[in-house]
């Protein structure tokens, strides 16, 4: 998914914008250790399923915002 510089930039871009203050990805990033630790996270996982898995209860809120499903998920069988 996130394995070629591109994509991770994608990602990692994705999750930064929705960190700002008041959107809705903001504390599930936050409590999952920030952008970078979402980002590894992500980095070693190849299924949609196994992203929901490695990142929790907030893999649901990620996945549901439209610009982090695109740039994140959307790669992933």
């Amino acid at each position: 998914m996130v394995s070629d510089t591109w994509s991770s930039m994608k990602c990692g871009a994705a999750l930064a914008a929705a960190f700002a203050p008041g959107k809705a990805a903001f504390k599930v990033i936050k409590n999952a250790g920030g952008v970078k630790k979402v980002l590894a996270t992500l980095a070693g996982v190849d299924t949609k399923k196994g992203a929901m898995a490695a990142l929790g209860s907030g893999g649901s809120t990620l996945f549901g915002i439209k610009s982090i499903k695109k740039a994140c998920y959307d790669g992933l069988k």
